[in-house]
């Protein structure tokens, strides 16, 4: 009976033994311990923090519109330059000074000579300028003017004058007028007619008068020589030219 005894303890023995040793741990499945950190529990909290804000939730229209791909050069708009004032042109002063001096109408002209008899100036439109053959230069008596003032003054004046050919008849017209000018080309007087073809009563006769004074008055300053230092006194003959 002993002997029974003993071979069943073997026995159970043996099964336990291979129970154990089959038997998978599961001490083997658990992730290793890490390390411990203490923490501290504080009661109160501080009204300053240092964690930033959070930043708020864009939509996602927004967040397309943010997003910069990658590789895009970032480009920034040049500064536009100021531009520079614009420099006056001598040649527009010069006109819109042509312009304010050049009569437009007979009473516009009118006013000139009225001016220039305010300062004392002989009536240019004088009616009793008597007649005469026509002469023949357009620049008549006046030794003070160089060799070439003449051409010049001609010229200017020429440029503005409206001459007689639609006048009838037109080369029986012609007028003669005394023109002093200042040193810089100023007229230093009114002009004043010396002589005309026909007599002022007749009426394209006075018109060919206006015309004429009109054009000198637009003309100032004439061109003169640079070298100019006086005054100058000479003639101005007004007629179609053949």
């Amino acid at each position: 009976m002993r002997l029974g005894w003993f071979g069943s303890f073997g026995v159970h023995v043996l099964i336990a033994a291979a129970t154990m040793i089959a038997w998978p741990r599961g001490e083997e499945d658990l992730p290793p311990a890490g390390a411990v950190v203490p923490i501290d529990i504080i009661d109160t909290i501080s009204s300053v923090t240092n964690v930033s804000a959070i930043a708020p939730q864009l939509s996602e229209d927004q967040a397309d519109e943010n997003v910069t791909p990658e590789g895009a050069p970032q480009t920034t708009a040049p500064p536009v330059p100021e531009a520079p004032e614009p420099i006056p042109d001598p040649r527009q002063k010069m006109k819109s000074k042509e312009k304010e001096r050049q009569p437009t109408s007979l009473e516009d002209f009118q006013g000139a000579i009225d001016r220039w008899k305010e300062k004392g100036a002989d009536d240019p439109g004088n009616p009793d300028a008597p007649t005469g053959p026509r002469p023949r230069e357009r620049i008549g008596a006046g030794n003070e003017l160089t060799s070439s003032e003449p051409d010049a003054i001609a010229s200017a004046i020429d440029r503005r004058w409206q001459n007689f050919s639609d006048f009838p008849n037109p080369e029986r017209y012609w007028v003669t007028i005394r023109i002093q000018i200042n040193a810089n080309g100023t007229l230093a007087r009114a002009p004043q007619v010396l002589r005309t073809s026909l007599p002022l009563s007749d009426p394209y006769m006075k018109v060919g008068v206006e015309r004429s004074l009109r054009a000198i008055l637009s003309a100032e300053p004439l061109p003169v020589d640079p070298a100019r230092t006086s005054r100058a006194t000479f003639t101005m003959n007004f007629y179609l030219r053949d």
